[in-house]
Formats: structure tokens, C-alpha cells, sequence
């Protein structure tokens, strides 16, 4: 073990870097997007193979490494800037960028739904991950996609993003990397204080929390190629949208959606300051309830729960977008005027 190095995790770090081809020599080093975050359980996964075979002894055979992939999540806090790389990572490239003349620039980013792939071994963009754990030498997991992204609203807490993370292979390599963040007076975490939720563009008061969680439903594909590593990623069914939370029933009028199968407008919208220039807004064109429960549960008030599916709406072109809108003000970052990654986030693809 390295000497002065604790292995604590208030120093470590989490850095994602967009690949610009498979292979972790591809990774454009120069626009790494550091995550502030809460936890990460990132991990290179070695299956292990035993034989089968008998040789007149009681005691298994010794352990072989079978297929190597890599899995686990990253759960961090919602912030205006570090959300649009979680964004690109599982819903695809930013499909509009626009840049007011006061320095705020919005973003559209919509669930790629397309025949188009990135490559013929990954359906989306891959990603390397730079995790430091304090231990002197950095992990590098490469090839990596956003399987699952969740992004959640709770009444009296920070909004959370937990990425799901699968990919194809992981190094260490000798020295650590020193991460840049975004000041955190420029760059304000969201919280429950201002969000706001909308039906069918009518204020809904009634929500006390609500999360989003996109599946893109993505495996692994190991084939015969002299190495157990995987080559290939690629979709194993269709792309889920679920939305999930509690209301207070207070009347009959969601439970009467649910009962007709009624569609509905969803828009959530989570801001970091009043004026509502570090913003997040998500939209569900056509929200259905898959299952609406609301049952007494003793003296006190009645809570419903709900879950829904977000169905592919043809006139928006998705079945839910994310409306990023990022401000810069002077003096703010690393000396550039602008939060430190704000930059490369704001020009419309993220590189």
C-alpha cells in the first residue's frame, strides 16, 4: 500500500470521458466530465467457470475466469451542468442547443429512437470512467454505457441521478488524476423547495415525490474471438420508461384516469434558484398509469401510490425529453467566465 494514501472515499472522484470509437485508447481525455458525487459501485465483473470433470477426488476443481464486463452505478446529485453528460450518456446526443443573448443556453435532449447505431458493437455512445479511491493507482473502466438512468424528486431532499452502468473492460493504471469541478455557488445543487410538477400543462400540487427511470435494455454479447472479453453490446428488448411516486388523495379525479386508461401530459420541472436559469425540466407526452393504489391505511391522511409507463408520442418525435438550461455569469469557474465543463456541455453535442 502506498504510503500518505488513506483509502477514503471523501477523496475520491468519478470521471466520465466520451469515447470517440470502441477501446479505451479512443477516449477524448481533454473533456473529462467530473461527477460530484454521493457513491459509485462500479465494478470489472469476472464470471467464474469450474469443470466438471471427476478425478477421484472429493474437492472441486480449481477456478477459471469466464467472461469480464463491467457493472455497477453512480449516484450523485442533480446539478444543471453535470446532469447534460448523464443525459448524453443514456439518452443520446443533445438534439438542440440555443444561446440567448444573456449568456443562458437550453438544451433538448430526447431518447434516441432511431435504426442508427453508433457502431456496429454498441447501439449508444461509449464512455470511459476515471474512478480515483485513494489508493494511489486509478481505475479505468472503458466501453461503458448508461444502461438505466433515475432521476428522482423527493419532498425535504437534494434531487438524486443513479446511472446504471455496463461495459466491456477495465484497467488500473499507476497514478491518479486531479479532478476540476464547477464551483458550487455557480453550479447549485437542485432540491424538492423548487420543483413543481404539471398535468396536461394544469399545476399539480398534489405530488409528494416522483421518480423517472429509463431501461434502455442493453447486454452484453460475448463471442468466440480467442478472449474472454466481450466485444459487443446490444439491445435485448425494448426501451423502458417508468415513472413511479406518491400522491396525496385528496380526490377520485388520477384513480379515474387509471380506471379509463386514460394518456396525460407529464412535465416536471426542478430548478436551482428563482429565477430559474439552472434548470431541469422532464416531459412525459403521453403518461399512462400501469397501477393506481390508494387504501387507508389508518386515521391519517391517504397516500397514493402509482406507477406508469412514457409512451412514444409521433407529433414530439419521443416518449420523453429533458429540457437543460445552463447559465454563465462572469467570474464564475476556473477563471473562464463560465462553470468549469459548461463549455463543452453547451455546444449542443457534448464531446
Amino acid at each position: 500500500m502506498a504510503i500518505g494514501r488513506a483509502g477514503v472515499g471523501v477523496a475520491g472522484y468519478v470521471g466520465l470521458a466520451f469515447q470517440g470509437s470502441g477501446g479505451y485508447a479512443n477516449v477524448q481525455a481533454t473533456s473529462v466530465h467530473w461527477m460530484p458525487m454521493i457513491s459509485e459501485s462500479i465494478k470489472a465483473n469476472n464470471e467464474v467457470m469450474r469443470s466438471g470433470t471427476m478425478r477421484a477426488s472429493y474437492e472441486e476443481t480449481e477456478p477459471e475466469f469466464g467472461l469480464r464486463s463491467v457493472g455497477g452505478d453512480v449516484v450523485m446529485e442533480v446539478d444543471a451542468v453535470t446532469v447534460g453528460a448523464l443525459l448524453k450518456a443514456a439518452m443520446g446526443a443533445c438534439a438542440t442547443a440555443i444561446t440567448s443573448a444573456t449568456g443562458i443556453r437550453t438544451h433538448l435532449f430526447k431518447a434516441v429512437n432511431s435504426a442508427t447505431l453508433f457502431s456496429p458493437w454498441t447501439p449508444m455512445q461509449p464512455f470511459t470512467l476515471f474512478i480515483g479511491r485513494d489508493v494511489g493507482s486509478q481505475f479505468v473502466y472503458h466501453d461503458c454505457i448508461a444502461n438505466t438512468l433515475e432521476l428522482s424528486f423527493a419532498n425535504g431532499e437534494f434531487n438524486k441521478a443513479t446511472m446504471g452502468v455496463l461495459g466491456l473492460g477495465g484497467i488500473m493504471v499507476a497514478s491518479e488524476m486531479a479532478p476540476v469541478y464547477p464551483l458550487e455557488s455557480a453550479v447549485p445543487k437542485q432540491s424538492w423547495i423548487a420543483n413543481s410538477v404539471a398535468y396536461n400543462g394544469a399545476a399539480a400540487n398534489f405530488v409528494q415525490n416522483m421518480t423517472f427511470k429509463l431501461d434502455n435494455k442493453i447486454e452484453v454479447r460475448p463471442t468466440l474471438t480467442s478472449s474472454n472479453n466481450a466485444l459487443r453490446m446490444k439491445r435485448a428488448g425494448f426501451r423502458e420508461i417508468r415513472i413511479s411516486g406518491n400522491l396525496e388523495f385528496e380526490d377520485a379525479t388520477e384513480a379515474q384516469k387509471w380506471e379509463s386508461g386514460s394518456a396525460q401530459m407529464l412535465e416536471l420541472q426542478a430548478r436551482a434558484n428563482a429565477a430559474g436559469n439552472q434548470t431541469l425540466q422532464l416531459r412525459a407526452y403521453r403518461m399512462k398509469y400501469d397501477d393506481f393504489t390508494a387504501n387507508i391505511g389508518g386515521p391519517g391522511a391517504i397516500t397514493a401510490a402509482f406507477e406508469a409507463s412514457a409512451v412514444y408520442n409521433t407529433s414530439s418525435g419521443a416518449a420523453l425529453t429533458a429540457l437543460v438550461t445552463v447559465y454563465s455569469s462572469a467570474g464564475v469557474g476556473s477563471g473562464t467566465g463560465t462553470p468549469t465543463g459548461w463549455a463543452t456541455y453547451g455546444d449542443g453535442a457534448i464531446s
